[in-house]
């Protein structure tokens, strides 16, 4: 059996069969290799963040370890237990932060019996403007002995500074109790 076409017939057959070929090559292999590179791109995205995040927590982790190193060379450099045989150079670090901050200060150590265990406890009367009071306590936070600010207590005390007649310039001073308690061994 012989079919007869005529010549745009065979134009027609041939372009038909080409379009085919087209269409499967583009179905059956190019759109599986697009999608395909489309996967591949997207793995590498997702690995290429992986390993930038992986480098910034290794970059952080170093800064972490230097800053760990820089504390405990710190801690190391502090003795954060009171020897109760030093109990004195304790009082003139006191003595010396309350001048520095320009409180007037009256340091008294409690007796043994109003201690309580591994302690000494001191009373701190100061007298000075409350802004220096602050700077006081600041000091005292940042003291190397391991302690405790116990009770505070602050009474507003204000005088006239003269009693020259026409003078009427007032002085705010606060007057403080302060009752501290310092780890001993």
């Amino acid at each position: 059996m012989t079919i007869n076409l005529k010549n745009h017939h065979k134009t027609y057959l041939s372009a038909a069969v080409f379009s085919i070929g087209i269409l499967v090559t583009v179905f059956f292999i190019v759109l599986p290799l697009i999608s395909q590179i489309n996967k591949s791109s997207k793995e590498l995205v997702e690995d290429r963040l992986t390993t930038e995040t992986f480098f910034a927590n290794w970059r952080n982790l170093q800064t972490t370890q230097q800053e760990i190193e820089e504390i405990k060379n710190d801690l190391d450099k502090r003795q954060p237990l009171l020897a109760r045989d030093s109990a004195v150079e304790f009082i003139k670090s006191l003595e010396e932060i309350a001048n520095r901050t320009a409180n007037a200060q009256k340091i008294n150590v409690l007796k043994e019996g109003e201690q309580a265990e591994g302690s000494i406890d001191f009373q701190i009367a100061l007298q000075g403007s409350f802004p220096n009071l602050m700077k006081f306590l600041i000091n005292i936070e940042n003291i190397s002995y391991c302690g405790k600010i116990k009770t505070i207590n602050i009474t507003n005390a204000i005088e006239p500074s003269a009693n020259r007649v026409g003078d009427s310039t007032v002085v705010s001073n606060v007057n403080s109790l302060i009752s501290l308690s310092v780890l001993t061994y």
